[in-house]
């Protein structure tokens, strides 16, 4: 799933570090699925023991549009309660309109612009429930 991921980010593999993910205790790889058929992947670093890193996440094309993305999110955020940060690049239009609406209902979310790459990184927090 990496190399559709990153053609839609107009890149091409490999993916750095990819091995770390199921290796290092604080990176956690997880496979999206919708029934038995893999639709996206999420890969999460644990910064520190209250803030977590969603470092990259997709959900392909013809999965999109349907609630599954939101879904795996949440599911993420609650598995990893805390503080979290999410970038987006500035030049990736559907993934900054996913995260507006998706984090929009958060009551504090600060959004700090990077330049390297341009991007947006959203950070908020997500009580235990």
């Amino acid at each position: 799933m990496m190399e559709p991921y990153l053609a839609d980010l107009g890149g091409t593999g490999p993916y750095p570090h990819l091995g770390k993910y199921w290796q290092d205790p604080r990176r956690r790889p997880y496979l999206l699925h919708l029934a038995t058929q893999p639709i996206g992947f999420a890969l999460v670093e644990e910064l520190d023991r209250q803030t977590n890193e969603l470092v990259e996440f997709y959900v392909q094309a013809s999965s999109r549009g349907q609630g599954l993305g939101r879904r795996a999110v949440d599911s993420l955020l609650h598995a990893h309660t805390g503080t979290w940060r999410v970038g987006v690049r500035k030049d990736n239009a559907l993934g900054q309109c996913f995260w507006k609406a998706l984090l929009g209902n958060l009551p504090s979310v600060a959004i700090t612009e990077v330049t390297t790459p341009p991007a947006l990184v959203y950070e908020f927090s997500v009580a235990v429930q």
